[in-house]
């Protein structure tokens, strides 16, 4: 593609942009006039149709107020004059098609003139119109009634007091209109002038009052269209997009009559009220199009002239490698930046040449030094020889000293476990202390009892059994020390509470040996998967540094807390002394291998890390220490 067509395209594409943004927005513009202009002529004819029933209203009953204050009251006993002065109001007859009547104080007919003769209703008391009526002594609209006539149709009352000299109720005048004939409300329903749009007015009820469609009259508001209307009558005037009869989208404008509750509204389908606009935007497309054309014509001939010494330029630069000397050299008659490139270009075939010559000279002085850098490539890759055998060399010292450390580990790790096994021994040397002197009292008093000549056969049966039992405890302890001694090779099921206790038991005379006392408080039950004798070795590791801290320590009243509480599989057991703690410098230390506090005489460093290894890797747990106010506390969660 040539850069006279890039110029083109990116010159339209930006100038099409922003033509077409300023469309967009003129547009936009001119719709939303265009549709506050519809919507409120919409509106406008809505509020106008109001006030002109808002007035039709309000005449009918100033007329009907003005004949019931010019009502003889002398006929309200006698029903004769009392319908010759109905028959008498030749105005009210055009207003009202059914019947004009004379009511009572209980609703009751008094009299009536027909203008539908089979038309009969006597009692009205319960109505609201004519409570209000009596109630305000004020003329009144009804909403829309049912009336006697066997067609089912519907009416509207206006009523007027009958008052007499001193202003008191005295009757009721009303006057009836059948909402299924021509009335006073009538016309208006022809007032919306498109073929699609409809105006109904609606009571309080929801019930249709006049309808562009007589056959909607008297039916009930559908129930989505109650929001819209219970708005109007709460102040709303306005317009909204709402369903239509046919389930499709109008635009309702509503107007809340000012005589009576009722709502007037105007229902135009949304495609009509859009229509105006959608011929504006047809039209607007095509001044755009035509005018896009036009402009894309006018850049495309304006750049082709633009481009002609760019091109020129360029067919040069093709034709630059076949050339030599001044014919190199370009020349235009043009005086803009093509001329300044021009001159440019023809400074850079100058400095092209000198740079040519100055390349010749550093190839020149490129070979030697390349020839220099192969005698130094020699030396280097001599002395990576001599490096490599270094190398081999540092390797087989290195290999021969970490056997010479693995060997100084195992040599520990055994010291380690000796040390172990001596605690193991004493306490088993505690645990058969008490028994081996219960069995020498035991052959003392058979000694006695025989020299004495006492000793019967039950006095040496019972001998023979208590000797027995203290030798069957010697050999349990004895059993169950041997085992600690034996490595775990498989996983075995124990439940920790009763493992702590058990060890405890072991360590219990050690501790009693050296006044410290030894509490336990255990909690739960629970069975873990595990190597039972590691877990041993770790516990009694643990208690065995917590017993030499508070003997060399010299601590008063020495006690060391062990607690253990186990549910849903997991157990969590603390030891905790009150030796006074770990210092805070050695606290982060104390797990790591060879890290000791005692003389290296005394520990190898590698009991406490021995036991984290065993319960963070064998049995996947956690081994941690902080300070507490009175020493240290391990924490030991498997």
């Amino acid at each position: 593609m040539t850069l006279r067509s890039k110029m083109i395209i990116a010159t339209t594409a930006v100038t099409t942009a922003i033509f077409l943004l300023l469309a967009v927005v003129t547009l936009r513009y001119f719709e939303h006039k265009q549709f506050e202009t519809i919507i409120g002529q919409q509106q406008a004819m809505v509020r106008f149709t109001a006030s002109e029933i808002d007035a039709t209203l309000q005449n009918a009953k100033e007329l009907l107020n003005a004949n019931a204050m010019v009502f003889p009251l002398a006929a309200l006993d006698a029903p004769d004059k009392a319908s010759a002065f109905l028959k008498s109001r030749t105005g009210l007859h055009r207003l009202f098609n059914l019947h004009l009547v004379i009511l009572d104080l209980n609703g009751n007919l008094l009299s009536e003139c027909h203008s539908l003769p089979d038309h009969r209703r006597t009692y009205y008391g319960d109505d609201p119109f004519f409570k209000t009526t009596l109630a305000s002594g004020k003329p009144q609209i009804s909403d829309p009634l049912p009336c006697c006539l066997k067609n089912g149709e519907h009416n509207i009352m206006i009523s007027a007091p009958v008052l007499d000299p001193s202003g008191r109720v005295r009757a009721v005048m009303a006057g009836a209109f059948s909402l299924k004939r021509d009335n006073i409300l009538t016309r208006f329903s022809k007032a919306v002038s498109a073929q699609d749009g409809f105006i109904r007015l609606v009571s309080s009820g929801y019930t249709v009052i006049i309808h562009s469609f007589p056959e909607q009259v008297m039916k009930q508001v559908a129930p989505g269209h109650h929001q819209l209307f219970d708005d109007a009558l709460g102040g709303f005037n306005g317009t909204r997009l709402s369903v239509g009869r046919k389930n499709d989208q109008v635009y309702t404008s509503v107007q809340r009559l000012k005589s009576i509750d009722w709502v007037l509204a105007a229902s135009f389908p949304r495609q009509t009220v859009m229509q105006p606009i959608i011929t504006m935007r047809i039209m607007f497309a095509t001044a755009i199009a035509a005018s896009l054309i036009a402009l894309i014509l006018i850049i495309s001939a304006y750049m082709g002239y633009l481009s002609r010494p760019l091109k020129a330029f360029t067919l040069h630069l093709q034709e630059l490698p076949n050339k030599s000397g001044d014919d190199r050299i370009f020349t235009t008659t043009s005086h803009d930046e093509l001329e300044r490139m021009a001159t440019t270009f023809n400074g850079l075939i100058a400095t092209l040449d000198r740079q040519a010559d100055d390349l010749h000279q550093q190839n020149v002085s490129l070979e030697q030094e390349m020839a220099e850098r192969q005698k130094l490539q020699e030396a280097l890759q001599h002395e990576q020889k001599e490096l490599q055998a270094l190398n081999e060399s540092l390797a087989q010292r290195i290999t021969e000293e970490v056997e010479k450390n693995r060997e100084k580990d195992q040599q520990l790790l055994q010291q380690e476990r000796i040390v172990v096994m001596g605690e193991l021994l004493s306490a088993l040397a505690h645990q058969w202390r008490q028994p081996l002197n219960n069995t020498s009292l035991l052959i003392q008093q058979l000694q006695l009892q025989y020299d004495e000549g006492e000793l019967t056969p039950e006095l040496m049966a019972q001998f023979s059994h208590e000797t027995l039992g203290i030798l069957s405890s010697l050999s349990r302890t004895l059993e169950g020390f041997r085992s600690l001694f034996q490595a775990d090779q498989e996983l075995i099921d124990f439940d920790p509470v009763v493992r702590t206790e058990e060890v405890l038991q072991l360590v219990r005379p050690g501790c009693e040996a050296n006044d410290i006392r030894l509490q336990y408080h255990g909690q739960g039950s629970c069975t873990i998967s595990g190597h039972y004798n590691e877990f041993t070795r770790a516990l009694m590791t643990i208690l065995g540094n917590a017993r030499e801290t508070l003997v060399n320590r010299k601590v008063p009243d020495p006690q060391i807390e062990v607690s253990c509480i186990a549910e849903e599989g997991h157990a969590v057991i603390t030891i905790s002394d009150n030796g006074g703690g770990i210092a805070p410098e050695v606290i982060n230390r104390i797990f790591d291998p060879y890290y000791t506090t005692k003389f290296m005489s005394q520990g190898t460093g590698l009991g406490l890390f021995m036991c984290k290894t065993i319960i963070e890797r064998v049995m996947h747990g956690s081994l941690t220490v902080r300070n507490t106010a009175n020493g240290a506390e391990f924490t030991l969660t498997i």
